[in-house]
Formats: structure tokens, C-alpha cells, sequence
């Protein structure tokens, strides 16, 4: 595939996998966008796109083809075939579970392990009667503890927030009830969130900020410390290598660019500190903890450092230390 892209199918049935978990979030995020982009545009619903992405870089484009996927694994809708916004919601909630379950169907469970799954034993499993691996209320579909593992891993770590997010459209009551689905810009407020609150241990485990200093792996019990915070708007990040910054979507509704404005780096160099690198790719100015301002150019790194201020786009940045020596 050209540039790097594959198609859809390639990651929903593990052909192709992302290069990291991180990566799979900045996917979602960016089909969220560009599913939003599609649909306004006139290009009619989301099952109607060819949909590509760069499994290296977690980079989504959507065009109109007439090599649009239709295979009812790939993107259904429950019930009756829905039309119009509802519809593209559920399409949307199955590919960000894919795409984070390392491609494994939300409605895919123990009763999917069969030696063949005929087209009408699809359409009862994924159209007509569909059952969430995780529904609260019915364990009849769980997932298969061999064929399903990284859907299972995933579901441990989602904080609740996610899982309410995934069960807003995938239980019962989500599934009977379609207006009620999130919209394109609460998944990606959502899947943002998620992105900046992970703590990756070194042991391989992940863990969730919920605003505390310090916090300990339930794996090997190594203690991660939060040394500082990255205040934008109402949010505070915390200051870990692999989290982003992003102009969050407009309330409005209005389209909006998924890629990140600044990520953290680590230390180049023993001893130095992490830093909040400039990738919007424009100038920022940098205000220092002895009020000088100074440019801050496209990929320059501002070392984290309690007091100092970013400018970028009108839009505030500020480093803020805990009261925790935290790491360097």
C-alpha cells in the first residue's frame, strides 16, 4: 500500500498490527476526526469509505471508493440496518474497540468460537442478536481466555470512564437505545484522555493517573512518581515521556485537528530532564520562571520545569511541580 497505509481489513483481522499501544490510541483518535470529516462532507455514512491507515504512525484517511469494505465483521449495525448518525456511531464505537483490542469484534465472544462461521451465523452474531463480550447483565458471550487475550488485557486496564463509554453503545440498553451514543467529539475528548493518563511501568504493565503523586505497579510493585504536571485549559497531564498535547474539539462541533501540538521526550543524556517537545509546527513563545520570553521554534524541546509558561495558538500551557521530587 502506498506511503505506508494498509486497508482497514489488514488491522481487524491482525494481518497488520500497530507498532504500539500508544500508537493504536493516536488511530482511533484520528479516525474520530476523519469519520467526522467524511460525514460532513457529503460522503455519505462511514460504511461507505475506504478506510486506510498507517499502522506505523497511527495515520487515517478516508475516501470515497467503490472498494468500500461492507463484510459484516468489518463495521455492522445491530438490529435493523440503521441509517444516518446512529448508525456511523456504532461503526465508529466498533472500530476504536478494534483497533485497541488488537482487532478483536466487541461482539465476538465464546460464542463465535466455531470451526466455521457461515454468512448467516454472522449475521445472527453481529447484526441481529449481537451480545457484548463484557455486557454487565449477560455473561453468555465472554470472550474465549485463548482466542480473545488482548481484548481481555484491555478490559483490565480501562478505567471506568472508558468502559462507560464502550457500554454507552455496546450494552443492551446502549444497543436498544441509539441515540444515545457518544458523539464523534465525546470519543475523541475521551480517547485524548485516555491517551495522557496512561503510566507505563517498566515491567510492561500499565497503569491509570487519577490525580495522585505517587503510584505503585500492581505487577511488580515498582513506585512510579509524578514529578510535575502539564496544565492546558482544565486539564493537568501528567509530565510522563509518550504523553501528548492537543487542541482540544470546539464545543461547537466545529472540525478540528487530531494530531498532537507537543509530546513528551525523554532525557537525551543521563541526568537531564524531561521535556514537552514543540510539534504543532509553528513558533511558540516560552515565558521562564524569571518572566523572560523567548521563541520556542518547531521540534525544540522546553525542559519540564515547575514555573514555565508555553504560548501556542493562543492557547496556555503551564508546568506546574507536585509537592514529589518525581523523575528526571
Amino acid at each position: 500500500m502506498k506511503e505506508g497505509y494498509c486497508q482497514l481489513n489488514e488491522l481487524l483481522w491482525a494481518d497488520r498490527r500497530f507498532r504500539s499501544f500508544r500508537i493504536a490510541v493516536d488511530a482511533a483518535i484520528r479516525l474520530t476526526a476523519a469519520a467526522d470529516r467524511f460525514c460532513r462532507k457529503g460522503g455519505g455514512r462511514l460504511q461507505d469509505g475506504e478506510i486506510l491507515v498507517h499502522p506505523e504512525k497511527g495515520r487515517v484517511r478516508i475516501e470515497e471508493s467503490a472498494k468500500a469494505s461492507r463484510d459484516l465483521d468489518a463495521i455492522p449495525d445491530p438490529g435493523s440496518a440503521e441509517e444516518g448518525t446512529s448508525g456511523d456511531r456504532y461503526a465508529l464505537a466498533v472500530l476504536i474497540f478494534r483497533f485497541l483490542a488488537g482487532g478483536t469484534h466487541p461482539m465476538a465472544g465464546r460464542r463465535s468460537v466455531r470451526p466455521v462461521l457461515t454468512r448467516e451465523m454472522k449475521r445472527e452474531l453481529f447484526q441481529e442478536n449481537p451480545l457484548f463480550m463484557f455486557d454487565p447483565d449477560n455473561d453468555d458471550n465472554r470472550p474465549d481466555p485463548k482466542l480473545h487475550q488482548e481484548a481481555i488485557a484491555l478490559w483490565m486496564i480501562l478505567p471506568d470512564w472508558m468502559k462507560d463509554m464502550f457500554l454507552q453503545v455496546f450494552s443492551a440498553r446502549g444497543l436498544k437505545e441509539p441515540e444515545g451514543r457518544p458523539s464523534e467529539m465525546a470519543w475523541a475528548k475521551a480517547l485524548i484522555r485516555f491517551q495522557n493518563r496512561m503510566l507505563p511501568c517498566r515491567c510492561g504493565n500499565v497503569l491509570f493517573d487519577t490525580g495522585e503523586d505517587e503510584y505503585k505497579c500492581d505487577r511488580c510493585g515498582r513506585e512510579i512518581t509524578i514529578g510535575y504536571r502539564i496544565e492546558t485549559g482544565t486539564e493537568q497531564i501528567p509530565a510522563v515521556v509518550g504523553n501528548r498535547l492537543y487542541h482540544l474539539p470546539a464545543e461547537d462541533g466545529s472540525s478540528w485537528d487530531p494530531d498532537p501540538i507537543a509530546r513528551l521526550v525523554g532525557p537525551a543524556d543521563e541526568g537531564k530532564r524531561t521535556g514537552i517537545q514543540n510539534i504543532s509546527g509553528k513558533p511558540w513563545e516560552a515565558i521562564t520562571t524569571k518572566g523572560e520570553i523567548r521563541a520556542v521554534d518547531a521540534d525544540e524541546v522546553v525542559p519540564v520545569k515547575g514555573g514555565i509558561r508555553c504560548l501556542c495558538d493562543n492557547e496556555a500551557i503551564q508546568i506546574i511541580e507536585t509537592n514529589r521530587t518525581g523523575e528526571k
